[in-house]
C-alpha cells in the first residue's frame, strides 16, 4: 500500500522507506527563468547531446556512418566521428548511451549499450575518434532473453543494473545483471495498471516507460517515467529502499486503466521524457502534456531539480520544447536539444546564484 504525505515545504521530508509516495506542492521550488543561445546550427535532425569532459557527442534522427559527431565545447568545432555504425567487430548498430563516464588523469571513458550486438562496453572516447573500431577498455556481452536494451550502468565487475525492454513480459520492475554467473534479480516498482491485459506490446512498454540516471558515485539510481508523475530514487549500496515524489496530488502518480488508453490517448499526459544525474542534484525534463498534444502543441517546458532524498530544490524554466538535455555542473551550463523545432539550445545556469 503507497502512504501519501502532504508536505509543504523540504523540511519536513521523512526518511526515505519502500513504497512510500511523497507529494510536494508547486512552492516547494525556487523557479529560474533560463534563457539560451542556439548552437550548432547548420546541424539539423539533432535528437541528443551528450557533455563529456570538453566534447559535445551529438546524436541524428538519421545517422550516416557514425553513431556520434564530436564537437569541442569552447567553439563547437567539430572534432570527428565516434562509433562506426555496421555488424563488424566493435561496430556498433543500435547503441544506447545512458551518461555513465569513468574519467581518469589519462583516460574518459565511456559506457555504451550496443544493444543490437548485445555487447556492453567501455571505450576510450579520445582515443576512439575517427577509428573504424573504437579503443575498448572493458566489453562485455549479455543474453538476449534479459531485454537489457534501455537504459544500462556498470556498478561493478559483478552487478549491472537497468530497466527492461519492449520484449520483457515483466515491465513495472528494474533488473540487476551478475554477468559473472550469468544471474539477474529484479526491482519491482508498485504501480498499478487495471486491465493491462488489454494492452498490446506496444503499449504495454509505452505505458510502464522509464527513464534512468545513475549517481556517478553509484550509490543512487533515479527513474522518471513518462506517463506517470513521479520520481523513485532507489538505493544501490544498501537493501533497494525506494523514495517516490511527486508535485501534484491532482496529477497521475500511480494508477492507469488500459481500457481507457485503448480508446482515449488524451488520457495520458507526457511528464517526464528525460533524466540527468550529478552527485549532487538530479535532473528531470518535465512536460505535463497530454499525450495527444505531444509533438503538436510546442509549448515552454521545465527542467526540475531534486536532491537525492527526491526533495524539490528548482525549476528551471524553458522557453524552447526540449526533447532532451545534458548538465555541464562545473561549467555552469545546460545543453537541450528541441527536436521538433530544429535547435540545439546552451543554457547559462548557477543554482547558487
Amino acid at each position: 500500500m503507497i502512504v501519501i504525505v502532504l508536505l509543504s515545504y523540504l523540511g519536513c521530508s521523512p526518511e526515505p522507506t519502500t513504497d512510500e509516495m511523497i507529494i510536494f506542492s508547486e512552492s516547494s521550488f525556487k523557479n529560474y527563468d533560463l534563457r539560451g543561445e542556439e548552437i550548432l546550427k547548420n546541424e539539423l535532425g539533432v535528437i541528443a547531446l551528450h557533455v563529456i569532459d570538453t566534447l559535445v557527442l551529438i546524436e541524428f534522427m538519421e545517422k550516416g556512418d557514425w553513431v556520434y559527431q564530436v564537437y569541442g565545447t569552447q567553439n563547437f568545432s567539430y572534432i570527428g566521428g565516434l562509433g562506426k555504425i555496421g555488424d563488424g567487430p566493435n561496430e556498433w548498430r543500435g547503441p544506447r548511451f545512458s551518461g555513465q563516464t569513468e574519467q581518469s588523469e589519462t583516460t574518459l571513458g565511456l559506457w555504451v549499450n550496443d544493444m543490437r550486438h548485445r555487447n556492453f562496453q567501455l571505450i576510450d572516447v579520445y582515443k576512439s575518434i575517427d577509428k573504424s573500431e573504437p579503443v575498448v577498455i572493458s566489453s562485455k556481452k549479455y543474453p538476449s532473453d534479459l531485454n537489457m536494451n534501455q537504459n544500462l550502468f556498470y556498478l561493478n565487475a559483478s552487478r549491472w543494473v537497468g530497466n527492461l525492454g519492449p520484449n520483457a513480459k515483466e515491465r513495472n520492475q528494474l533488473l540487476i545483471y551478475n554477468p559473472l554467473l550469468d544471474t539477474s534479480e529484479t526491482i519491482p516498482f508498485s504501480i498499478k495498471v487495471a486491465n493491462s491485459e488489454l494492452l498490446n506490446t506496444s503499449e504495454q512498454y509505452s505505458t510502464y516507460f522509464t527513464y534512468l540516471a545513475l549517481k556517478p558515485d553509484k550509490t543512487k539510481l533515479v527513474s522518471v517515467m513518462n506517463h506517470l508523475s513521479r520520481i523513485d530514487v532507489f538505493d544501490l549500496k544498501n537493501k533497494p529502499i525506494r523514495q517516490s515524489t511527486t508535485v501534484s496530488k491532482e496529477e497521475k502518480h500511480n494508477d492507469l486503466d488500459g481500457e481507457i488508453i485503448k480508446r482515449d490517448r488524451s488520457y495520458l499526459f507526457n511528464y517526464y521524457m528525460w533524466a540527468f544525474a550529478t552527485d549532487s542534484y538530479i535532473y528531470a525534463l518535465y512536460h505535463g502534456q497530454s499525450g495527444s498534444k505531444y509533438a503538436k502543441d510546442l509549448i515552454s517546458t521545465e527542467i526540475r531539480v531534486f536532491d537525492w532524498n527526491g526533495n524539490p530544490v528548482a525549476k528551471l524554466n524553458i522557453p524552447e520544447y526540449l526533447w532532451s538535455f545534458s548538465v555541464d555542473e562545473k561549467n555552469g551550463f545546460i545543453y537541450g536539444v528541441s527536436y521538433f523545432q530544429e535547435k540545439s539550445m546552451r543554457y547559462p545556469f548557477s543554482l547558487n546564484e
